[in-house]
């Protein structure tokens, strides 16, 4: 047994009489990537990333499997494809988008989508983060 469910792609528990070496292991899992889903979450969970007015503010997406290659990442705002410039870079293979200085117009529906080639056909899979940019908080000290 491979111990590889070829219907879902998912690994199971291996029975093998062989040292399992890291090698190994990965060599076992690209030798599976055919026909294999690729996920695209939030990172950590967070759908809503909220940022203060001129701070800066990481939106991250998570992919598994990582080792996925040849796929391209693009970010959308709002639906409108968004590039590297002064106040935006990509970083850890597109997988983040730094936001420096946020401003108001920075707030609204950011989309990771990611294009790929799983072996057998090309596919494309959408993640949807919020960003929620609000406005920092003052305290005003009254003297008595």
């Amino acid at each position: 047994s491979s111990g590889i469910n070829a219907e879902y792609g998912e690994e199971e528990e291996e029975e093998s009489e062989e040292p399992a070496t890291a090698s190994s292991k990965s060599a076992v899992t690209l030798k599976h990537m055919e026909g294999m889903d690729l996920k695209i979450d939030p990172w950590n969970g967070e759908e809503i990333v909220r940022g203060v007015l001129k701070d800066s503010v990481k939106l991250r997406v998570d992919v598994f499997p990582s080792h996925i290659k040849k796929h391209h990442i693009t970010w959308l705002h709002n639906h409108k494809r968004i590039s590297p410039r002064y106040r935006v870079r990509f970083e850890n293979d597109r997988r983040e988008v730094h936001i420096l200085s946020l401003r108001k117009k920075d707030a609204g529906i950011y989309t990771c989508r990611i294009k790929y080639n799983d072996g057998s056909q090309k596919q494309q899979k959408d993640c949807t983060l919020i960003l929620d940019v609000s406005v920092p908080t003052f305290t005003v000290k009254h003297n008595p």
